[in-house]
This record gives C-alpha cells, sequence and structure tokens, in this order.
C-alpha cells in the first residue's frame, strides 16, 4: 500500500482569505470599527495609486517542513493609510485576530514573531504599520 501524495497549499492566499474571513466575520457581528470600514485586503499593492485604507499579506519562504504533518511559513502583513494612528489600528487588530484565529483547512494557527511596528512608506509617503506571524500549515491530500 503506497502512500498518499501530499503538498501545502500556498500560505499567502491562505492568509489573505483567513483576513477577508476576519473582517466578514466582524462586519456580520456589529458595526465595524472605523479604521476597518472600505478596507482592501490585497497580495499585492496597487501599481499606479498611492494606497489609501489596505491591507496587504504577503508570505516568505517556508522556515519549518515537519513532513508529512507541518510547514510553517512566514507571513508579513503591511497596513498602509492616511493617518498613522489608523494604520497602527488596523495592523493591531489583524495581529491580535490571526493569533486568536483556530484555524481551518489549511492553517492550523498563527503565532507571534514580528510586531506590530510603525513605519512610513517611502515611495508613497504614506503612513504603514506591519507585523509578521508564522503560519503553521496544514497538508492537502491530492
Amino acid at each position: 500500500m503506497s502512500k498518499p501524495a501530499r503538498h501545502f497549499r500556498d500560505p499567502q492566499s491562505a492568509a489573505k482569505l483567513d483576513c477577508d474571513a476576519l473582517l466578514l466575520a466582524a462586519a456580520e457581528a456589529g458595526p465595524l470599527p472605523a479604521f476597518l470600514e472600505g478596507l482592501a485586503i490585497r497580495t499585492e499593492l496597487p501599481a499606479a495609486t498611492p494606497p489609501g485604507r489596505l491591507l496587504v499579506v504577503r508570505s516568505g519562504p517556508w522556515v519549518e517542513y515537519v513532513p508529512p504533518l507541518t510547514a510553517v511559513a512566514r507571513i508579513r502583513c503591511v497596513a498602509w493609510s492616511l493617518d498613522a494612528d489608523e494604520a497602527w489600528d488596523i495592523a493591531s487588530w489583524f495581529h491580535a485576530s490571526l493569533l486568536a484565529y483556530p484555524g481551518d483547512d489549511d492553517v492550523v494557527g498563527y503565532r507571534y514573531e514580528l510586531g506590530p511596528e510603525r513605519g512610513k512608506d517611502s515611495d508613497y509617503d504614506t503612513p504603514i504599520a506591519a507585523f509578521t506571524v508564522r503560519a503553521r500549515m496544514r497538508p492537502a491530500i491530492l
């Protein structure tokens, strides 16, 4: 009897979908905080215009791999806003929400790595706030 083939799905897409789900759940639970109203969640920056209220989710290289059980990837989230405190609020809210996330079919859970921390996007001269978490991924059977 052969072992089933397994693979790990894209951690960036999984984390972006988790952020979407967290924002939707917050909207369904009641009025959203003002800093989340109209927030866009993407995996890339818009090319031509300075970002408004935006959260960009990106993944880095795999940092741990324990076949066939789990793999861990770094997820970096950066929040843009025209207001530095609002960028911080967005990053802080998603950071806390991801760390409390119970998991799903792709992600077992998120662990703390860094942040949130404030900064400034030099390309757009816009305030940002960023954090990094580790996503522990569950394999899918092909």
